[in-house]
């Protein structure tokens, strides 16, 4: 896949938030103009900070005729190889609002930018950033619709940096879901992926969660120990559909 001529955009400190990424990457589709905007689609991390699966996301995304926007956060899982357990202990200590304020900062650079429709912008969450993706879902009205390939739905424990279960925000979606996950991930066991259908539908969000035969936890990067090509490959064939079909233009 030829990669697509990338830009940095400058990211605004967010408000109440420490500072972290300064800039973002930015795609564009070839074709998109002020005339004729491209539906947006922030990305978010994984939090290896390893560069390639991120410009691999922006490069599908361009290809595929969506602007593309990823934060160039730093890393904080400092093994990619660390287990569920060593991840959770990191991303814990992670405030889940400071990480919506970030997430809300760069979905607005991305939906003002000229060539992009701002009632059309969704979000990928790749890994851990899944999460975070869920919770941006949540959080903010424009945000039309979400992706989360892979990243925990349910907390292992609550703290005061994570004090809320991201399904508990679920009636606050305004956006459909599609969830993808492997199979054999232990960070997202097959009742927590149940709750999660369970708790969309009872919201009537609509939604499809998905378990991808063969995989486990890191699933889509590569990377990472858990990298599993076929099941990453289905993962974006399915969310390049679901955008696709989710910011179509009308």
């Amino acid at each position: 896949m030829a990669e697509p001529s990338l830009e940095e955009v400058p990211l605004p400190a967010p408000p109440g938030a420490p500072a972290e990424a300064s800039d973002a990457l930015l795609a564009l589709p070839a074709g998109a103009s002020a005339d004729e905007p491209a539906a947006g689609v922030l990305v978010v991390p994984d939090g290896t900070g390893c560069d390639e699966p991120v410009r691999a996301a922006l490069a599908r995304l361009a290809a595929a005729g969506f602007a593309a926007l990823a934060p160039r956060a730093p890393a904080w899982l400092a093994d990619p190889a660390a287990d569920c357990a060593a991840e959770w202990s990191a991303f814990a200590a992670r405030p889940d609002r400071d990480e919506v304020r970030r997430g809300e900062a760069a979905l607005a650079v991305l939906a003002e930018h000229p060539r992009v429709d701002a009632d059309r912008v969704g979000v990928v969450g790749l890994g851990a950033g899944g999460t975070l993706a869920f919770l941006l879902g949540c959080a903010s009205r424009g945000v039309a619709a979400v992706v989360v390939l892979g990243g925990r739905v349910v907390y292992p424990e609550l703290s005061a940096a994570k004090p809320v279960q991201p399904l508990e925000l679920a009636l606050n979606l305004g956006a459909p879901v599609l969830g993808l996950f492997g199979e054999a991930d232990p960070a997202v066991p097959l009742q927590d992926r149940d709750a999660l259908r369970d708790r969309l539908t009872q919201f009537a969000v609509r939604c499809e969660v998905r378990a991808l035969p063969g995989a486990g936890h890191g699933f889509s990067n590569p990377s990472r120990g858990g990298y599993h090509e076929p099941a990453a490959r289905d993962a974006w064939e399915r969310t390049l559909r679901f955008l696709g079909e989710e910011l179509a233009a009308t």
